[in-house]
């Protein structure tokens, strides 16, 4: 279908909305109806012509509805692409096209909000702090009480009762006190309430009832008691429920000793290899944190240093792809249905937030990386490739297979390295003091203010 004649016209609403209006005469729609009428022609197959061969009005009664429909679609969107084109408009969100009656021909108008122009200022020479923490002894020794735990056993005891603190080693079986049904409709069976499993005493692992059932039985001893569900369960919140258990044996954790044996028992050549490998783990993970602060704090700054108004549709957009994240998160941890619809709903305004925040940081860092000049190129794209086939240890082929037969998996990859090489150049045109911070004041600073 070539450029076809129409004429439109272009309302700016407050913000960053618009109104294309575009009209298409009469003449024009049945130009293009009749164009597509004698292509119908050369190809139509009628019964008693031959292909191609059949006069147009016999090809008219058969085909006239369906090519009316079809260019009517095809000649809108042409139309409107080519507004948009005349206008110089880049449309952002969903487009909400609406019909015009008209007797001239056709007419329609597009709702629609455009990519802000923004131009950031200020964006060189922002001062910012680099909090830094070092590593010290205390820090090696927590890690090395974490690594011990990870690797202790638990040595059955004989001849006492259970006590605070104690791993038990119990079997349960429970009875709902009234009906409740499934997911699917079924009435929840008995079976489904019990089993065995190990747990600490004193850690709030296990619903209320459990552990006052169990302090002060001896192995082989049980005890039956009445509970409630709490909230969480799907289909068994607030519902009534006894439960009986036996205690089948109680255990006591026991810590290897730090040596070299042990060392080696967990990956490592030395206990002093071990040490090194901690404190070079704790470095690492405290830079990049580091790091992501003052990436975070920068790009606060720059949010501050620049208010503007943000089209509504990117924040929908943005905050149904937030909501879209949560949701897959909450069936992982098999909440119910109704828990999640509560959840967002409670949630909808700090989403909402957390959406015009990265909308605007992801638009000023685009501003800021066309004002700088700043782009991807494939060297950057293959570096990329090499980083992620390293970490994830397999040949950069496959990640660059995954990208490449994807277009849209490369254009988002293209599009966060720009914004990390634009975060680069930010902070290397940055204001940067170092600042060493205590864990107390590290503490300190994070507590509430009254």
């Amino acid at each position: 279908m070539n450029k076809p004649t129409y004429t439109s016209s272009l309302e700016k609403k407050p913000g960053w909305s618009r109104t294309l209006t575009v009209q298409i005469p009469e003449s024009e729609f049945e130009r293009q109806i009749e164009s597509k009428l004698i292509d119908a022609q050369k190809i139509a197959e009628l019964k008693g012509f031959r292909k191609g061969h059949a006069p147009l009005a016999i090809v008219k009664q058969n085909f006239e509805a369906k090519i009316r429909k079809d260019v009517l679609t095809d000649l809108v969107d042409l139309c409107y692409r080519h507004a948009l084109s005349d206008h110089q408009l880049q449309p952002v969100g969903k487009p909400e096209l609406s019909f015009i009656p008209s007797k001239s021909g056709i007419e329609f108008s597009v709702v629609f909000d455009v990519f802000p122009e923004i131009q950031v200022k200020n964006y060189e020479g922002i001062s910012l702090v680099r909090e830094m923490k070092s590593v010290h002894d205390d820090d090696i020794a927590h890690i090395l009480e974490q690594l011990r735990d990870n690797h202790a056993e638990l040595i059955p005891i004989e001849g006492r009762s259970v006590q605070p603190d104690d791993f038990v080693d119990f079997s349960y079986e429970g009875n709902l006190l009234e009906e409740t049904k499934s997911a699917s409709g079924k009435p929840i069976a008995q079976e489904e309430l019990k089993g065995t499993r190990v747990f600490q005493m004193g850690k709030g692992e296990l619903i209320a009832g459990f552990e006052e059932a169990l302090l002060g039985l001896e192995p082989g001893q049980s005890k039956t008691f009445e509970t409630t569900y709490p909230q969480g369960f799907q289909e068994l919140s607030g519902k009534p429920v006894e439960f009986n258990v036996t205690v089948n044996s109680i255990k006591l954790k026991r810590l290897p000793e730090l040596s070299d044996d042990f060392a080696k028992t967990a990956g490592f050549e030395t206990l002093l290899d071990l040490r090194v490998k901690a404190r070079e783990s704790i470095e690492a993970e405290r830079k990049t944190q580091s790091q992501r602060t003052l990436e975070n704090d920068l790009i606060k700054k720059l949010i501050d240093q620049n208010p503007f108004e943000l089209p509504n549709s990117l924040v929908e957009d943005e905050k149904k792809q937030l909501q879209a994240e949560w949701v897959q998160l909450l069936k992982r941890q098999q909440a119910s249905q109704e828990l999640i619809d509560q959840a967002l709903t409670k949630e909808d305004e700090s989403l909402r937030k957390r959406a015009e925040q990265q909308v605007r940081a992801a638009l000023i860092l685009n501003s800021v990386a066309e004002s700088a000049k700043i782009s991807v190129d494939n060297s950057d794209v293959d570096a990329e490739y090499q980083i992620q086939a390293e970490s994830m240890k397999i040949a950069v082929d496959e990640i660059r297979k995954h990208f490449e037969s994807n277009s849209q998996h490369r254009t988002n990859l293209v599009y966060r390295l720009r914004e990390r090489k634009t975060i680069s150049f930010l902070l290397d045109h940055a204001k940067v003091t170092e600042k060493e911070i205590s864990e107390d004041a590290r503490k300190s600073a994070s507590k509430p203010t009254k």
